[in-house]
């Protein structure tokens, strides 16, 4: 796309932070995920089954084992007893980390990129990213990969809590959120790869982030 046409499309649909920093993309479509069910594995199972994968089927990732994958993870489990909280801790119960959903195989699922919205356990499109340039910002291409979950840092959620300390505070939530994330896909019998590097400034450039306030820190390839 013509980067400039790009920048007024980005200008009308980009996303907002409202209600507590909660980030929405409010011209983005909105993708209710089915009800999540129940995960039945025992914690020393999963933890026998967790390995990291370089190389993947090429089958594609429904929606019903992406809804279960991301509720059972980063989801809303709590509702019930607290609506902020999450199945992973989080400095000053803040959560800054933000979650990006690129689908790189059709299936029920269009090709895209979409934000998950942990609290409404929805995704929205973003329309004006193409997620055909996700892989060529890869620096560890995992092969035939279906999907990559991408995380940020919303700083303003916790730095002026905890200033720079902050920052350190996000990156440890980060891996708490992929280790439940690893452990739910090897009961989902997913393939997963952990990457911590990544042409994250492309990444923000696509979803149109900005860097100083959002940037990327960890992506997990799944299939």
């Amino acid at each position: 796309m013509d980067s400039f046409f790009k920048f007024f499309l980005q200008q009308g649909v980009a996303p907002k932070l409202v209600a507590e920093h909660e980030k929405i993309y409010p011209r983005g479509r909105v993708i209710p995920l089915p009800r999540s069910g129940h995960i039945d594995a025992s914690l020393g199972q999963v933890l026998r089954e967790r390995k990291t994968t370089r190389t993947f089927a090429s089958r594609p990732i429904d929606l019903a084992t992406l809804s279960k994958l991301l509720y059972w993870s980063v989801g809303p489990i709590h509702t019930s007893i607290d609506a902020r909280r999450r199945p992973y801790p989080s400095g000053g119960s803040l959560y800054p980390i933000e979650f990006y959903i690129a689908n790189l195989k059709e299936s029920d699922l269009a090709k895209g990129l979409y934000h998950y919205a942990s609290s409404r356990h929805v995704l929205e499109l973003i329309p004006y990213a193409d997620v055909s340039n996700l892989p060529s910002r890869q620096t560890d291409e995992p092969v035939g990969a279906s999907m990559i979950i991408l995380m940020s840092l919303i700083k303003a959620k916790n730095m002026p809590k905890y200033g720079n300390l902050g920052y350190k505070l996000g990156l440890l939530e980060a891996g708490h959120a992929g280790q439940n994330l690893i452990l739910v896909a090897a009961e989902l019998g997913l393939a997963v790869l952990p990457i911590g590097s990544m042409n994250y400034e492309g990444v923000e450039e696509e979803l149109f982030v900005n860097q100083e306030r959002e940037p990327f820190c960890y992506h997990l390839a799944l299939g």
